[in-house]
């Protein structure tokens, strides 16, 4: 399926794949499209997200490491900017906002996220926002050491 579409297409459907076409649990909570995520995701990625604690590998520990407790605990909400692209290569300008479910707040942060793709699929994610900004949205969330 990946290899049907274009580059910027495979990461637009990641985007709606923990967006708009996410699963929502019993309790309300967004689990994403994890067989999408599985089709468009290289078994090897690289996952690096500062504010998650660095560099995450292969495809299992990015869904069941980084995505589901994120959409778990982060109500997200996107607003795209611009989708610049070079090669194989897309970087994805954007505004968050949302709001951090276990302790109530609220954030708004500029976000750009460089995807690098390889045979129609996703090898490398990195994400570049302002870290401070996030820890403060967690700082009063117990389960966080």
């Amino acid at each position: 399926m990946a290899n049907e579409m274009t580059n910027r297409e495979i990461v637009e459907s990641f985007y709606e794949a923990v967006g708009e076409k996410a699963v929502v649990g019993d309790d309300g909570v967004k689990r994403g499209d994890i067989d999408h995520l599985r089709q468009i995701f290289a078994e090897d990625i690289e996952w690096i997200h500062p504010a998650l604690g660095g560099a995450f590998h292969g495809a299992d520990s990015v869904i069941n490491d980084i995505l589901l407790p994120f959409l778990e605990k982060w109500e997200l909400e996107l607003d795209f900017d611009r989708y610049i692209e070079d090669g194989n290569t897309i970087v994805v300008l954007a505004d968050y906002g949302g709001l951090y479910r276990p302790t109530g707040k609220s954030f708004s942060e500029p976000t750009a996220h460089v995807w690098d793709l390889k045979d129609g699929r996703i090898v490398r994610f990195r994400q570049y926002v302002d870290v401070a900004s996030l820890w403060g949205q967690i700082e009063d969330d117990p389960s966080v050491e």
